[in-house]
């Protein structure tokens, strides 16, 4: 309880130094140009597809408004808000490839985690403690599992940092990640990971063992999310949770 002369103050959180604060804030700046110059190279070179369906219920869309000029639409049914322009699969071949990203690191289109976890470990600890730890402990809070070492299988793993602070609170884990780079980190660091091309088209065998799949920042990145997630269903125990 409080009053006008008692305000209650809470803390969430800790606190963040300004210097690294305002490093991330022109990191974000950067981000930012990066995207609009892979959105320009995507569209300069016909490497995207059009849709104006709905992904998630194939329902018709209305225009919505455009972002970096890239035309946005909205579900009229479900009210889903989804891109119309997304990445061809040569785009993601590209994208994915070192060697073609070698070039692209030339040019400032670098890969968004590679850039900021791997190559900056100040970002890297600051991630580790204030986010990742704590989605850890959240998960382990939220589900009882009867084996003492769970298999959590985190798809689109990115550099690992979630995969390693599950394993510190007991969780046996397995990542599987895209980008060859950043696969080859996190077993670089110790973690197990599968390096899938193509998230959903050829599920790896050893999700079958897992009692619990995590989809964190991933299924908006994904065409066909509905076959994505029906896909993987299909391989997975019937007492497993995912979690998006």
């Amino acid at each position: 309880m409080s009053d006008s002369n008692h305000p209650v103050e809470i803390l969430i959180g800790k606190n963040i130094p300004d210097s690294l604060l305002r490093r991330t804030q022109e990191f974000k700046r950067k981000v930012a140009r990066n995207n609009v110059r892979s959105v320009d190279h995507i569209v300069s070179n016909d490497e995207f597809i059009s849709i104006d369906l709905c992904p998630i219920c194939s329902s018709s869309s209305s225009r919505l408004g455009e972002v970096q000029g890239i035309p946005y639409m909205i579900c009229d049914i479900c009210g889903h808000i989804f891109s119309m322009i997304v990445p061809s699969q040569s785009a993601l071949d590209r994208h994915y490839n070192p060697e073609v990203e070698a070039v692209e690191t030339s040019q400032n289109m670098v890969s968004h985690q590679r850039d900021t976890y791997v190559l900056d470990p100040p970002s890297a600890r600051m991630r580790k403690s204030g986010v990742e730890e704590i989605k850890a402990n959240w998960l382990k809070s939220k589900f009882n599992f009867e084996n003492a070492n769970p298999l959590l299988v985190d798809v689109g793993c990115g550099s690992g940092f979630f995969l390693e602070a599950a394993r510190k609170i007991g969780f046996s884990v397995l990542g599987i990640e895209m980008d060859i780079q950043l696969a080859q980190e996190c077993q670089k660091n110790g973690i197990p990971t599968l390096i899938q091309k193509v998230p959903g088209q050829a599920w790896p065998q050893e999700l079958m063992g897992a009692e619990i799949v995590t989809l964190l920042n991933l299924v908006e990145h994904v065409i066909d999310p509905v076959n994505f997630i029906s896909g993987l269903a299909t391989i997975l125990k019937p007492d497993a949770w995912v979690v998006i």
